[in-house]
């Protein structure tokens, strides 16, 4: 009979086993295991691991023969040496490298309070109940409201906004709160009227700086803190008393307007633009936001609360912190969400904050950049059933992602939008498919946000002004009036080149047909500005009118040009 200890701490009686000599020396502190004959299984201590086991049996040769093996190779006396070697857990763990595993990628986000309690609750609570402090001593500067001690007939309820304004060139990062009407339980006709309130057009704000750079003249932008506490409120309207407020009555008649209430923006314009004709400014015809003044030195471009002053900055500046004190005067750095860097002899706008919210949103920071905005020879369809499941497994909103794509094409990068009209056609019901060209094209951002549009007068050209309109005759006119307005210089008809000849035609002589019958009306305003020389229709080859990738039938090139 031999003893085997086996790798469960456990000793058993066999007779069919040989024992092999190990390869390593033996030394002289080697321990020995005594066990009783008569115990068939036993528990060893499990630190006693090493061990002499002698062999011994029955047999007075004191060996046993395994059948069919005749000797035993030295890799088998290695391969049980290591068995009984205990099992050392390694120092470190390493991830297989063969295996296509992508690591998990953490955004981290910070969210602005929601309520009133939440804000002075949470970490940063002394900085946002500051914030609330000084918005409610502000109100109060005011005389916005007045006490209300009897129970109105009806009345509206307030809330919190808190946001975090990013740092600027001219601001440091601060935190910003805002009381606000809920204005979506007002009734009309009874708390308030008339609601429309003109704001800047882009298009003039764009012709504007490019006056500016022309003429060399300085700028300055304004922020009216507060706006709609500066505006009078008709209706007569109650609030029940707002949280953070000193005030003991249970409610409060309103004297000024609030943010939130539906009348506000009317209001505020009003305000603003009869102060304008006050000090001599008088309204574009062409843009409610454009004002000039009568000595044609001063112009003004604003966009609710934003102001941009073009010419003599310094009076104006002293009359505006005049009628609306604790606003702010600065050299232009954003304007309607885009960075603005003013040079010498140019201005550049961008949007790289915006680009690289987006990128946060779909928590694309890190990702690799493509160089097209769109997939190369890729031909979007409408979604399979298949492909509409995948995406809504996501659970992603594909309108969120165009529509900041579209606002940037619109604004501050035109290289985006054929990609941006092809990706929002698809808007009511995108497939997986369309969401991977998304992604793409947020890629293309990643390694092109620093890309700037540019306002420079032509060097070839200084006195003129070109204008690419798309097949449109109405934006083109709309131009050419407020340059005249602003350059006060007559210009040269527009031209349009068309390749359509039987449209040339219909333009140069009136004729009327039954095919094309529902054209006449808008062909004779067009044939009376071509009477006028207010525009030029010629007509070109299509060979020339179709190079690369531009389309013949949806391309047309206005040049404006003065008379000198």
């Amino acid at each position: 009979m031999a003893k085997v200890l086996t790798q469960e701490n456990k000793i058993l009686d066999t007779k069919h086993v040989q024992f092999l000599e190990f390869s390593s020396k033996k030394t002289n502190g080697e321990l020995s295991i005594d066990v009783d004959e008569d115990t068939q299984e036993s528990e060893v201590d499990a630190e006693e691991v090493a061990c002499e086991l002698n062999p011994g049996g029955d047999d007075e040769s004191g060996e046993v023969e395994f059948d069919n093996i005749s000797s035993v190779s030295a890799d088998d006396n290695e391969e049980i040496t290591e068995s009984l070697v205990p099992k050392i857990a390694p120092s470190r763990v390493l991830r297989d490298r063969n295996s296509k595993v992508k690591p998990i990628k953490y955004t981290y986000l910070t969210t602005d309070p929601t309520s009133f309690k939440k804000a002075i609750e949470c970490r940063d609570g002394k900085l946002w109940k500051t914030a609330a402090d000084e918005e409610i001593a502000r109100i109060e500067h005011h005389k916005v409201w007045e006490d209300a001690f009897q129970h109105p007939t009806s009345f509206l309820w307030t809330t919190w906004v808190f946001r975090t304004k990013p740092a600027t060139a001219s601001a440091i990062e601060r935190k910003k709160a805002r009381l606000c009407i809920q204005g979506f339980s007002q009734v009309p006709g009874v708390d308030y009227g008339d609601t429309f309130a003109p704001t800047g057009k882009y298009t003039s704000l764009l012709i504007l700086l490019m006056f500016a750079i022309d003429k060399r003249l300085p700028m300055r932008q304004f922020d009216v803190k507060a706006a709609s506490l500066y505006s009078p409120l008709k209706e007569e309207l109650y609030i029940k008393t707002p949280e953070g407020s000193n005030r003991k009555a249970p409610f409060l008649k309103l004297k000024k307007s609030l943010y939130g209430l539906k009348q506000a923006p009317a209001n505020w314009y009003e305000t603003l633009t009869s102060w304008f004709n006050e000090i001599f400014f008088t309204q574009s015809s062409a843009d409610p936001c454009l004002f000039i003044h009568n000595d044609r030195k001063t112009f003004i471009f604003f966009h609710v609360d934003d102001l941009l002053v073009v010419g003599e900055v310094d009076s104006f500046k002293e009359l505006f912190l005049k009628r609306f004190p604790n606003s702010s005067a600065h050299s232009p750095d954003t304007l309607l969400g885009m960075e603005l860097q003013t040079e010498e002899e140019a201005i550049k706008l961008s949007q790289r904050k915006l680009i690289e919210k987006g990128l946060t949103m779909l928590g694309m920071t890190d990702c690799k950049p493509v160089k097209t905005p769109l997939s190369v020879g890729v031909s979007l369809k409408p979604a399979t059933e298949d492909e509409k499941l995948q995406f809504k497994a996501l659970n992603i909103n594909y309108c969120t992602y165009t529509g900041i794509l579209n606002y940037l094409s619109c604004r501050t990068r035109p290289d985006l939008a054929p990609a941006v009209s092809i990706l929002s056609s698809f808007n009511n019901d995108p497939g997986i498919t369309h969401w991977r060209e998304v992604i793409h094209c947020w890629k293309y951002l990643q390694g092109t946000a620093q890309l700037e549009l540019t306002l420079r007068p032509s060097e070839e050209a200084p006195n003129s002004l070109q204008y690419y309109s798309d097949a449109t005759v109405q934006e083109s006119q709309w131009v050419k009036f407020v340059v005249e307005e602003l350059w006060e210089q007559p210009l040269q008809p527009a031209e349009f080149h068309v390749d359509n000849k039987g449209l040339v035609e219909k333009v140069s002589h009136f004729g009327s047909n039954s095919k094309t019958k529902h054209l006449d009306i808008k062909l004779k305003w067009i044939r009376n500005l071509k009477d006028k020389e207010e525009i030029a229709v010629k007509l070109i080859p299509r060979e020339l009118s179709v190079k690369g990738e531009e389309s013949a039938d949806q391309l047309s090139d206005t040049r404006l040009k003065p008379n000198h």
